[in-house]
């Protein structure tokens, strides 16, 4: 997978349980250091790439676990790198002054702002390899829901199975009717990051998900659904992928 300076890559673990956190914190300039170490079992994170470097590091982490090699990708070796979502915490463990065992001073994060401790910084690190795409579809726009019975008198899909679950949906729309539906995911978070790609739409398409796509498409919002002109050397009106929700 290729990607270029300025990109936004939405990246999660692979595999549950593989996502680490550390959280430290510090009183004052001379007292102990302490950190929180949380395992998640799933993480969403963006990474807008800011520099080369950032770019072959990311390009060489994805490419390496989609063949299987245990690759790592720690969040403080890119300069902005915000953290979407985390679900499903699995362990705490307090230790201090770099100690490899737990604290039996503290027990949790209210003990230590009780003892006056603030929070300085975190940092993420994600290992048994990383899942990524760019991050060019916003569905966080669409706040009006569709019933199934709603969608399905609009859209006239082919398949009776159609809007059969809530979540968000995208249709491809070929000479102005609904050629195929597929289900993205009933929350943002957990939508895997390829189908937010323009790689999977229309010209840009990649059945072998190897490229992102290098043209970007132009797209109307509004309140039920996101019109994405996936076609642009056609009509837009017949040739286009459109997202909605279904409640």
């Amino acid at each position: 997978m290729k990607f270029k300076v300025g990109d936004k890559v939405s990246v999660t673990n692979l595999y549950e349980k593989t996502v680490i956190e550390y959280e430290y914190f510090k009183k004052d300039l001379s007292a102990d250091n302490i950190c929180i170490e949380k395992l998640w079992s799933y993480g969403l994170f963006t990474i807008e790439l800011s520099e080369n470097h950032e770019v072959d590091s990311l390009e060489e982490i994805i490419n390496g676990s989609a063949n299987g090699h245990d690759y790592e990708l720690e969040t403080e070796d890119f300069n902005f790198c915000k953290v979407e979502t985390l679900s499903d915490i699995q362990t705490i463990n307090i230790y201090e002054n770099d100690s490899d065992k737990p604290s039996t001073k503290y027990s949790n994060q209210k003990d230590l702002f009780s003892a006056g401790f603030k929070s300085i910084n975190s940092k993420y690190i994600i290992f048994k390899g990383i899942d990524g795409a760019r991050k060019d579809i916003d569905l966080t726009k669409i706040t009006k829901t569709f019933s199934q019975s709603e969608a399905k008198k609009e859209f006239k899909p082919a398949s009776k199975d159609a809007f059969d679950r809530p979540g968000y949906w995208a249709i491809a729309m070929t000479y102005g009717e609904a050629d195929s539906e597929i289900y993205l995911g009933e929350k943002l978070h957990l939508i895997q990051p390829f189908l937010l790609c323009f790689g999977e739409y229309g010209v840009n398409f990649d059945p072998f998900r190897e490229n992102p796509g290098n043209r970007k498409f132009d797209s109307i919002q509004k309140k039920d659904r996101l019109i994405l002109f996936s076609h642009p050397d056609e009509d837009p009106q017949e040739f286009c992928d459109i997202f909605i929700k279904i409640k």
